[in-house]
């Protein structure tokens, strides 16, 4: 290695790694305890050490910029650099570098490859220099070309590289993405609650918290969870937009994700004005005249909540309602799907009269399903016995096919009434009668004792609408709800009418 006189003994000293792996390896610790040897036996004074983990690959290298700027811009003559690769990985820095030597009389020390370059090097280091300049180009472009090939064989298998989303964890040892069972609950939970079109994203960041989910999130970490592809089972390449399928498991559907998608967007759409968030209907109701969304708005620094049409005259008639009529009127809906305990009483007993006679039917009916099926198969088998029997003529053959092809036909048939006979039991929808009928009975006490959010899930799941009109609502019903309606004014025995 040559000596190079010089009258400015600071110097700045460069460690650089590309990532954090390789620090594990040629690392910056050892860069620099390398580079403060060579100052000491070079007299040379260490104003500024500079340790940078950072691709060369990247388009901004902040760090390196840095880097480049100080040395620019300082005084120091004597750069210190442990190899050649560490601070040469493309052609612009080697044409920088090159400059700063030319024309500002830096001096590079390339200290563990032997090598001082400055603007009166000889030729022999020159070409040293651009040697090994271009193998470290070489290696960089190569190894980021074998990275995107890589990662695009990763991408044709469904595997997505990166890191896994919310929900979801890497297995440093398969290196797959698989369902993280902590938080996956959480994140099916985040679908449900979007898709239910009731709470917006600040709403579900304060439920989640409330429920005692273990990682804090909001609402921007939840509306890139709901958009994101992958939790219905795709992922995009960023770089060309084109969407993979992928092999992880999917916590969501892609209806449901739809659905939560169409919920988001509902409380996202842009608004002129702050709309508070405690009105306990907002969303829910339409009006009858021009049929606009019905939302609620405070009067005198919240004194007065009211409820009316966001339509304007002459295309609507506006009835401004106060909150607590409309919580009357809410009360009343709710009141009209309640049953008389005579009625439930009534209902129960014909239900469990029907249900034995219908056990007795359909006991008979798979009686002879399963008679005619064994007829079906002794013929069969006897036909089969024909077939195989060597005196059987080729005529009498095709003619026992045909049959034993009809006879299959009909034992599948036969099968197939049996098992959905089988799975009709009076005893698993009367369950659902019951609960039915239960909830029915106890619908307005239970109203009455839910969190404002809560009786906000039971509104929307009770009707698909609620029409104002001369403020007083008109329900439509869901099923089957629509039939516990048309169930709270019967006749009974001899035509006497019991009303709820």
């Amino acid at each position: 290695m040559k000596n190079t006189n010089t009258t400015n003994n600071r110097a700045v000293l460069l460690a650089r790694v590309s990532s954090k792996k390789q620090q594990e390896g040629y690392s910056l610790d050892f860069q620099v305890k390398a580079g403060k040897e060579y100052a000491i036996k070079k007299g040379f004074i260490i104003t500024r050490t500079f340790s940078i983990t950072e691709s060369a690959s990247k388009d901004e290298r902040e760090e390196w910029d840095k880097f480049i700027h100080h040395i620019e811009t300082a005084g120091e003559t004597n750069i210190l650099i442990a190899k050649v690769d560490r601070a040469l990985r493309n052609f612009r820095d080697l044409a920088r570098i090159a400059d700063l030597a030319n024309h500002q009389g830096k001096v590079f020390h390339f200290f563990n490859d032997g090598l001082i370059y400055h603007k009166d090097s000889p030729a022999t280091e020159l070409f040293s220099l651009g040697i090994q300049g271009s193998m470290s180009t070489f290696y960089s472009a190569d190894l980021s070309e074998k990275t995107k090939r890589g990662l695009q064989e990763k991408r044709e298998q469904g595997e997505m590289p990166g890191r896994a989303p919310i929900g979801y964890k890497n297995n440093k040892e398969t290196k797959k993405i698989e369902v993280d069972p902590v938080m996956a609950p959480w994140v099916k939970r985040i679908f449900v609650l979007a898709s239910a079109r009731l709470y917006s994203l600040r709403t579900i960041v304060e439920m989640l918290a409330k429920e005692g989910c273990q990682k804090k999130l909001y609402a921007s970490n939840i509306e890139y969870m709901i958009r994101r592809p992958f939790y219905h089972g795709e992922f995009p390449d960023k770089r060309t937009g084109r969407i993979y399928p992928g092999t992880h498991t999917p916590l969501v559907s892609r209806e449901l994700q739809a659905a939560a998608i169409a919920g988001l967007e509902r409380f996202n759409k842009p608004k002129y004005r702050d709309v508070d968030s405690t009105f306990l209907y907002r969303g829910l109701i339409t009006c009858g005249t021009c049929n606009r969304t019905v939302f609620g708005e405070d009067k005198k620094k919240g004194r007065y909540r009211f409820y009316h049409c966001s339509g304007r005259p002459p295309h609507t008639k506006i009835d401004y309602v106060p909150e607590s009529a409309m919580a009357r009127e809410m009360e009343r809906v709710i009141k009209t799907i309640q049953l008389a305990p005579e009625v439930i009483t009534f209902v129960m007993k014909r239900l469990e009269k029907d249900s034995a006679s219908e056990m007795t039917a359909k006991n008979i009916q798979l009686a002879n399903l399963k008679a005619e099926l064994t007829r079906i198969e002794k013929r069969s088998q006897s036909a089969l016995d024909d077939y195989y029997d060597p005196s059987t003529p080729e005529a009498a053959k095709m003619a026992i096919n045909a049959k034993l092809s009809d006879w299959r036909a009909d034992k599948e048939r036969h099968e197939a009434s049996i098992r959905t006979l089988e799975a009709l039991t009076p005893d698993r929808y009367m369950a659902t009668l019951r609960n039915m009928l239960e909830l029915s009975k106890r619908a307005f006490s239970l109203y009455g004792k839910m969190e404002p959010e809560k009786k906000r899930e039971f509104l929307n799941l009770l009707c698909s609408n609620y029409i104002l009109r001369e403020k007083m609502l008109y329900p439509i019903y869901k099923k089957p709800f629509d039939i516990l309606v048309k169930g709270s004014s019967v006749q009974i025995g001899s035509g006497t009418r019991i009303r709820t």
